[in-house]
């Protein structure tokens, strides 16, 4: 038997198995037995007819290829421990030459990771700050969330909500006829062209107005597109929004505040802490690609095949919680499953240097859970389902969502560690 081996790109080996005629005659005979227990030859027991025998009842072709099975496993064995090879996964071996037999498959080797000196990288955390601007435009935003809408006697203006009646014709030809239509002033209708708005405009309750408009030549509807219509309206209501004052009352109304001034520093604080982890998670993804910028990763093609399968398993998930399945999100998409899998490559191949990045500075910082870190986490998960909080459980309670859920969290650690590292145990500044 000779092996040889040639390394290819993306950490893979090309593994060649030449068979010997011996070795390939010794195959023949034992599949010639093995095929003998299962093929009826008069005068002979199963298992005990002579090879030539076997050989005539079952066919050569037959034969070989029960020969090509029983020694592929064998030779793949033995190549690999002379080879001394020590492959990421086994793919099968394949038959390139019958006679005299050549046996072949590219292996994925385990992956490289070389991180160079991340010891050295050194980063400063951002100043955080909270402005009494910042705390001002939440305020309006509350503001705005309590707008009441109140009806008003008065012509109308350009932010305004209208009921009305609404007729659409050609000659004595009705298009479109209804009533009680809701007009908003402000944002306009996807099924009114933008002169009615105008129109609109210091019209009173009960007043009438009729404008003759030209529909576009793209105009979704056959009847309208390149032609006028007559439009007319009659006004019903005019109700404006009305904004309350940023005061005490607004303060109360909106939660459990005395106060304005309890209401704005508890918006202060709010921001202060969102953007601080914002800070922290921005900082965390600058020295993280900083260190994998500098890194040395090469990892074989398989590993992005099953992170592709991951990250499709977990979209199909997503979709069955709401009511579909991948293969119809996929037909309303007008896609292929492999379309997808190509679209998301480049997104898989990130994901895996970044794991194998985080999992080096695992091992060299010797960095471990405490006990019991799992269960905590697992838990905190499980709770967030709320109803459904059981049956989350028992799905985080498998074997491969601990292993999923262990890696997730020394990755966690992993870039803390890192950030500890590039800070020099510095903590970002807060302002106010």
């Amino acid at each position: 038997m000779k092996v040889t081996q040639e390394p290819i790109a993306d950490r893979q080996v090309v593994l060649t198995i030449e068979v010997d005629e011996e070795r390939m005659e010794r195959a023949l005979r034992q599949a010639a037995r093995q095929l003998s227990r299962r093929v009826r030859i008069r005068g002979f027991r199963p298992g005990k007819a002579p090879y030539a025998l076997v050989a005539q009842a079952v066919g050569e072709e037959r034969l070989y290829d029960q020969a090509l099975r029983l020694l592929g496993p064998q030779v793949y064995e033995e190549a690999l421990a002379e080879s001394g090879i020590q492959p990421y996964a086994l793919p099968p071996l394949e038959v390139t030459r019958r006679k005299p037999p050549i046996f072949q498959a590219t292996i994925p080797l385990p992956p490289l990771v070389e991180l160079g000196d991340y010891h050295a990288i050194r980063m400063t955390p951002q100043e955080v700050t909270v402005t009494d601007e910042d705390v001002d435009a939440v305020l309006a935003e509350i503001q705005q969330d309590n707008v009441q809408i109140v009806p008003v006697e008065r012509p109308v203006a350009a932010n305004d909500i209208l009921t009305l009646s609404l007729r659409i014709s050609q000659g004595d030809r009705v298009l479109l006829e209804r009533e009680n239509v809701v007009f908003d002033m402000a944002e306009g209708s996807n099924d009114l062209p933008p002169e009615v708005g105008e129109a609109l405009l210091g019209m009173e309750r009960g007043q009438e107005r009729e404008l003759t408009l030209a529909y576009p030549a793209d105009h979704p509807d056959e009847r309208l597109a390149g032609r006028s219509a007559t439009i007319h309206v009659t006004l019903h209501e005019v109700k404006e929004r009305r904004l309350p004052e940023i005061d005490d009352e607004l303060a109360q109304t909106v939660g459990d505040f005395e106060s304005l001034d309890e209401l704005r520093e508890r918006i202060r604080a709010n921001l202060q802490t969102r953007r601080e982890i914002e800070a922290r998670e921005r900082l965390a993804e600058e020295v993280l690609a900083a260190v994998m910028a500098q890194a040395r990763v090469e990892f074989p093609p398989l590993m992005v095949e099953r992170e592709l399968d991951e990250m499709i398993a977990d979209y199909a998930d997503h979709l069955e919680r709401r009511g579909l399945t991948l293969e119809k999100a996929l037909e309303m998409q007008g896609k292929s499953e492999q379309e997808l899998r190509d679209e998301l490559r480049v997104e898989a191949r990130e994901r895996v240097r970044r794991a194998l990045v985080l999992g080096r500075v695992v091992e060299q910082e010797g960095i471990e859970l405490e006990p019991g870190e799992v269960e905590e986490e697992s838990e905190a998960i499980a709770q967030s389902f709320g109803e459904r909080a059981e049956e989350a459980r028992e799905a985080l309670a498998s074997e491969e969502s601990r292993r999923s859920l262990t890696s997730q969290l020394l990755a966690q650690k992993a870039l803390r560690r890192l950030v500890e590292i590039a800070t020099a145990g510095e903590e970002p500044e807060s302002g106010g």
